[in-house]
């Protein structure tokens, strides 16, 4: 998408192409949701580069599913108001000063982000799923930093160095005729961002004195995996053993083994994060989403989605809802 006027169908249709649920609130289908420059590239599965330098033009918020990954965003001018991890976030230059602001998630999480009537934006933003940066690792060097890089959700902030505004600057001017050429100068910059961050992230990390020695690469992953694959087509842990060929008690003794839980804490676990979606992706009501959890009672669903989530669906939503500071 390289356009200067964007409606909401046009935001419906992108994220309706890169693969990702959202739902946007409040917007009138009929005026343009903002004006000026804003191009979306992919290059690689589970890499991509937005760049936008526009005008919002009405009052929306927007609610999506972010994967597992890093985004990282060159903030120039304006500033974004959104939810993430069940906390308010503001990101913005510091003091007419560029500042890069990374989202780390490391887990599919729900971030909703407010749009404001008269914002100017202009921004660069690079996006990795983690999968895409593990098939990647060379390594047990590689994995045990992509591990660390991972530890924790959290938003970080730092000042780039010149050399790297400069490349984000460029990015703005580069595939502007969609030709091959400029295809991969913007390729090759964003490429050069995301290394740039991932080596900042890093230092930052060091510097908050965190560190893990959790390497990625774990067969019993696939036991995960397996799991959540049976989700999708079984309600309850006896009938997910039985499809994978096991009882039910060797799989809990299995899956105790690898992660230090219990199948059934974490099947349950994987149905409320499901209801957190249903709730600000899908709109549904607090019934419907514990339905949708596994729970016949609604209270019996509040209380597992309070010791889950830290607070009750209710008290969720509203986190979701009203992003504006």
């Amino acid at each position: 998408m390289n356009t200067n006027t964007i409606f909401l169908q046009d935001l419906r249709d992108l994220q309706s192409r890169l693969g990702l649920s959202q739902n946007i609130r409040g917007a009138d289908v009929s005026l343009p949701v903002m004006a000026g420059h804003f191009q979306y590239l992919t290059f690689q599965r589970g890499l991509s580069m937005h760049v936008m330098d526009a005008v919002e033009h009405q009052n929306t918020e927007s609610t999506m599913e972010l994967p597992e990954g890093l985004s990282f965003n060159f903030m120039f001018s304006g500033q974004i108001n959104f939810s993430f991890a069940n906390e308010k976030h503001i990101i913005g230059p510091d003091q007419g000063r560029i500042r890069c602001s990374a989202i780390v998630n490391n887990s599919s999480d729900i971030l909703t982000r407010s749009m404001c009537a008269g914002m100017h934006i202009k921004k660069v933003n690079v996006f990795v799923e983690r999968q895409w940066l593990e098939s990647r690792c060379k390594s047990s060097n590689d994995s045990e930093l992509l591990s660390h890089l991972f530890t924790h959700k959290r938003v970080l902030h730092w000042l780039p160095d010149d050399e790297v505004v400069e490349k984000a600057t460029r990015l703005f001017t580069v595939n502007q005729e969609k030709g091959f050429s400029g295809q991969l100068e913007a390729e090759f910059l964003t490429m050069q961002l995301l290394s740039d961050c991932i080596d900042q992230l890093h230092q930052d990390l060091k510097t908050l004195n965190e560190q893990s020695k959790v390497a990625v690469s774990n067969p019993s992953l696939a036991l995960k995996q397996a799991i959540d694959e049976q989700l999708e087509h079984h309600t309850c842990l006896y009938d997910i053993a039985a499809a994978l060929n096991m009882s039910e008690r060797t799989l809990q003794r299995r899956f105790q083994s690898c992660f230090q839980q219990t199948a059934s804490a974490y099947v349950r676990q994987y149905r409320l994060e499901k209801a957190k979606r249903a709730l600000t992706i899908e709109g549904r009501s607090i019934g419907e989403a514990a339905y949708i959890a596994g729970y016949n009672h609604s209270s019996n669903f509040v209380n597992a989605f309070k010791k889950h989530v830290g607070m009750t669906p209710s008290e969720f939503l509203k986190v979701h809802q009203g992003v504006r500071h």
